[in-house]
């Protein structure tokens, strides 16, 4: 479950990063970490907060995972939610 692709990212990154969120979660219930950072420092929350997915987000947050974290360019996923106009996501994310 904690495969790495050719480039040396987790997988589970790389589903998050395509949104394939079925995918996100068959890993995690193979018991592969979920908390991997990827090359700019993003989460899988910051992902969920991107795609704009409120039940995705609501299952990350109950894994424990951290809202506060920031990517490299000082971005949480709760600026990205703003930045993308998912305002259901923001209470969530404060």
């Amino acid at each position: 479950p904690d495969s790495r692709t050719p480039t040396d990212e987790p997988l589970i990154l790389l589903a998050a990063r395509q949104f394939n969120w079925d995918i996100v979660f068959l890993l995690i219930e193979y018991k592969a970490s979920f908390a991997v950072i990827d090359s700019r420092k993003r989460t899988l929350l910051h992902y969920a907060a991107i795609d704009g997915h409120e039940g995705i987000v609501k299952k990350l947050l109950t894994l424990g995972i951290n809202k506060r974290f920031t990517d490299i360019e000082g971005e949480t996923a709760l600026s990205l939610a703003e930045k993308n106009h998912h305002t259901s996501l923001l209470p969530l994310l404060e």
